[in-house]
């Protein structure tokens, strides 16, 4: 059963929805409406070819995954094949229009049907985050265009958090019957020591920091280099390096980080990363040490939360879930007392152009005692 704050953060998100698409499409002549789902189709399309280029490239996938995935690739573009595009076109024609349908069928404030709770980790759920991400291009809140945003490296940005908190006994701002989990309050010591990690990794989080993604991608590529015996010359090494300018590259690398986080390790026992270089277990110590990869076993391998739905192994990313939800309830709050409409998008908001100074302003304040944690916006 929701409580009374949660309802009106619903209420909240089922009220700004209401509001988008409407008065836009009132006055959008059909060519112009043509052009701009033809642009995000466009834009959606190549987004999903430079995910399945950089998988092509960087894994050894299962045989399933392989031919799923090299049927729909032209071997002369590293794209997909004419099939694939127009298979591709009518499905997301009918997810715009499912879209569309669930906005414009909302006629009473108290319909929460297509916006609720998630069970697992009490995230926001909305029509919006559940369709392409194209699609947020059309939000209007009070008629106004949107800006989206989010938190600057979420995931990785909050497992830090978290392991900060576990080595310094941080006991604010972190769910503390898990760190209280990690921490020996005998012998007044951690159960794991992540200084090697967090020292490593400190210049990416906080403020004026360096990418996260560029920074693992930059010491996998001088492991490799230094422990496989490859030159600069290599094809390997050489196509890696331009890879790591890419956002294709930075794509994959966001999802293997997440994949070693939230994965069970048992699930990759016949999956080699990288070119088959690493097994799931050596990719995880190589990239996050072997204490913070012994502490995401021991999360994934034992209990620590009473709800019982979810596999153990379904911890680790329960626990980051439930921190980003930490961290945007207290800026959804904010926003609620500020009067400043939103919609929520897990790790972020989208919010009126108008608005963007006073929010850019309150989310700053609220995430400042999370040191950690920071917000982007692109205009």
């Amino acid at each position: 059963m929701e409580t009374q704050e949660q309802l009106k953060q619903l209420k909240l998100n089922v009220t700004n929805i209401k509001s988008v698409l409407i008065k836009k499409n009132e006055n959008r002549q059909k060519s112009e409406k043509k052009d701009d789902d033809q642009e995000k189709r466009k834009l959606s399309i190549k987004r999903k070819q430079e995910e399945d280029r950089a998988q092509l490239f960087w894994d050894t996938l299962s045989k399933s995954k392989y031919s799923s995935l090299v049927s729909r690739i032209d071997r002369e573009t590293l794209g997909w094949n004419k099939e694939q595009v127009d298979s591709y076109r009518v499905r997301f024609e009918k997810r715009y229009k499912s879209l569309v349908d669930t906005l414009t069928e909302y006629n009473e404030l108290n319909d929460v049907s297509a916006v609720r709770l998630q069970k697992f980790a009490n995230r926001i759920i909305n029509p919006i985050i559940v369709k392409d991400r194209e699609f947020r291009s059309i939000v209007r809140i009070d008629g106004e265009e949107c800006i989206e945003y989010d938190m600057s490296t979420g995931y990785a940005s909050l497992l830090y958090t978290i392991l900060d908190a576990i080595t310094n006994n941080q006991r604010s701002n972190v769910d503390y019957n898990i760190v209280s989990r990690y921490w020996q309050e005998n012998k007044d010591l951690p159960k794991y020591d992540f200084r090697v990690f967090l020292d490593e990794y400190g210049m990416c989080f906080g403020k004026n920091s360096i990418d996260f993604y560029h920074r693992i991608g930059m010491k996998l590529l001088n492991y490799i280099k230094n422990n496989f015996n490859l030159t600069e010359e290599d094809d390997f090494i050489q196509k890696a390096g331009a890879l790591i300018q890419g956002k294709p590259y930075r794509n994959y690398i966001k999802d293997l980080v997440i994949r070693l986080i939230n994965s069970h390790p048992h699930h990759y026992k016949n999956v080699r990363f990288i070119g088959g270089r690493f097994t799931f277990e050596e990719l995880s110590t190589v990239l996050f040490t072997e204490e913070v990869t012994h502490f995401l076993n021991d999360i994934k391998f034992n209990k620590i939360y009473k709800d019982s739905s979810r596999r153990l192994w379904a911890n680790a990313s329960k626990m980051v879930m439930k921190q980003e939800v930490k961290v945007m309830r207290d800026i959804h709050n904010a926003l609620i007392d500020s009067n400043i409409p939103y919609v929520s998008l897990h790790d972020g908001i989208l919010v009126g152009k108008g608005r963007l100074s006073v929010v850019d302003a309150i989310v700053k304040s609220v995430v400042s005692k999370y040191r950690f944690v920071q917000f982007k916006y692109k205009l």
